[in-house]
């Protein structure tokens, strides 16, 4: 994965994507090494060394990342920089009991969970069984929504708690780490195979929602810290070098999409964390 996203390295990067997924070998060697966590782990150590600090600012102009909302340096390597953090205020968000605000910044799409208990994602279907990998948990979302927030390398890649309450125990899914470019979406079950962890969030106010953060292609982890009981806007954890996924399993009727949000069924919004996205429907 390219540290730039400028449109010759973008295509580069999408030509070496096409030959790694779009064929049988490219995949048995995806499958064979670089999926695996080890190599994603080795491939990382570059950015994580202080010589990485070199590449910030080209990727900041490359990325058009405006640097005042954050917190400065000095950044001891790349990926500190990447894992850097918003100044207080710069995420604002709604404290009222009916507003549903985002856990992060990325790229918003909604699924309706099929009775099928099948959930399409890029245009490939997945069970919540095998997603959760428990069938009681994943029945009880029948007929509910999935939003998926799809985060890009120049994100923001911390995300908070959206609401009060307290956490079941973490289910940890060890996996491969595959891209979550379109191009690897439209190869391979990545939702599937990806690592992943998931907890079903006891929010005081929007019920029990399954939050389940994906690792992708070089991201090696997915740090989430250690609390079990939580407010609003708490920093829940963070993804290192990469671009990942949140998906968020609510129950049906639980909430309404507000304005672009509500056409994120048909393309994705982006979005930022603390970012109003929905409302609480009426009991």
């Amino acid at each position: 994965m390219s540290l730039s996203c400028g449109n010759r390295k973008g295509t580069a990067q999408e030509r070496l994507l096409h030959r790694l997924y779009g064929t049988a070998f490219g995949r048995a060697i995806v499958n064979a090494f670089i999926s695996r966590k080890w190599v994603s782990a080795l491939v990382s150590l570059p950015i994580r060394s202080r010589w990485s600090k070199g590449r910030i600012e080209p990727f900041i102009r490359a990325n058009r990342i405006d640097m005042s909302s954050y917190e400065e340096g000095p950044f001891r390597s790349f990926n500190d920089f990447f894992i850097r953090k918003v100044k207080k205020g710069a995420r604002p968000f709604s404290n009222a009991s009916e507003d549903v605000i985002s856990p992060c910044d990325g790229l918003l799409s909604a699924v309706e969970i099929s009775p099928e208990m099948t959930l399409t994602l890029k245009g490939q279907p997945y069970t919540l069984a095998t997603l959760l990998r428990d069938e009681r948990v994943a029945s009880s979302y029948a007929g509910g929504l999935a939003l998926i927030f799809r985060l890009e390398v120049h994100h923001y890649h911390r995300y908070m708690f959206s609401d009060s309450g307290h956490a079941s125990p973490p289910h940890r899914i060890k996996g491969r780490y595959h891209t979550v470019h379109p191009i690897g979406l439209s190869s391979t079950s990545v939702l599937q195979e990806n690592a992943r962890e998931w907890r079903v969030l006891h929010f005081d106010h929007l019920g029990d929602v399954v939050q389940m953060e994906i690792g992708a292609m070089l991201v090696g982890r997915i740090v989430n810290h250690k609390v079990d009981e939580f407010r609003r806007g708490d920093e829940k954890g963070y993804f290192c070098f990469g671009g990942s996924t949140i998906v968020w399993l609510i129950k049906r009727g639980t909430i309404s999409l507000l304005g672009a949000c509500a056409t994120a069924f048909e393309q994705e919004i982006p979005v930022l964390q603390g970012e109003t996205i929905a409302k609480m429907n009426a009991v």
